[in-house]
C-alpha cells in the first residue's frame, strides 16, 4: 500500500493561528446549488482581521484526489457573504483535525462511470483497510473553541471543494468521527 501523509501550508497553519485572539463574526461564502456545505468561511477576528477558511484539492497519486483544509487572511470580508453573530472569547484554542482517505480496488462502485473505476473513502486516521491500494491522512478539519466555551467545527465536506460549517452549512452525511487530533 502507499502511504501519504500531506502537511497544512505556514500559511494555513499562520491564518488559524490568528484566531487565538477571538472571533466576533462568521460569514458564509455560497454554495453548490444543489449540495450541502458551502465553498468557505470567514472568520472575523477580535483585531479586526478575516480568515478565510476553504477546501484545497491535493492530488497525492494519480486518480487519487483529496480535499485539505486551507485558510489564509483576507483584507476584507466578501460583500457577498452571509453574515452570523459568533462570539469566541479570547485565548481561542485552535485544533486542527486529520482525517484519512483511501482508495480501495476490492469494494465496488455502484453507478460510478469511465474506465475501471475505484472506490475512494474515507474515516479516521488509522482505520485504512489493508485491501487499500493507497491511503493519506491529511488535516481536514479545526475546532475552534474560546474560552466562553463557544465552538466551530469546520471540516471538509463530501462534495469536492465544500466545507462543512457546524450550525451554518451543514453536510449531513458528514461523519465528525472522522476528524481527529494528531496522536
Amino acid at each position: 500500500m502507499e502511504t501519504y501523509s500531506l502537511q497544512s501550508t505556514p500559511e494555513t497553519l499562520s491564518a488559524l493561528q490568528s484566531l487565538e485572539t477571538g472571533v466576533v463574526g462568521l460569514a458564509i461564502i455560497g454554495g453548490h446549488p444543489t449540495h450541502p456545505g458551502c465553498w468557505g468561511c470567514v472568520l472575523e477576528t477580535s483585531q479586526g482581521s478575516y480568515i478565510k477558511v476553504y477546501a484545497s484539492e491535493a492530488m497525492p497519486a494519480h486518480r487519487f484526489e483529496v480535499f485539505l483544509l486551507a485558510a489564509k487572511l483576507l483584507d476584507t470580508c466578501p460583500e457577498s457573504a452571509i453574515r452570523h453573530s459568533v462570539f469566541l472569547s479570547a485565548p481561542v484554542l485552535v485544533t486542527p483535525l486529520f482525517t484519512q482517505e483511501w482508495l480501495d480496488p476490492l469494494l465496488p462502485c455502484p453507478g460510478a462511470m469511465g474506465q475501471n473505476p475505484i472506490m475512494q473513502c474515507k474515516g479516521p486516521p488509522g482505520s485504512t483497510p489493508s485491501s487499500a491500494s493507497q491511503t493519506c491522512t491529511y488535516v481536514g478539519g479545526v475546532r475552534v473553541r474560546g474560552a466562553n466555551e463557544a465552538e466551530i467545527f469546520i471540516a471538509t465536506a463530501n462534495f469536492p471543494l465544500t466545507i462543512h460549517v457546524q450550525g451554518l452549512a451543514e453536510d449531513p452525511d458528514l461523519d465528525r468521527d472522522d476528524y481527529q487530533v494528531a496522536a
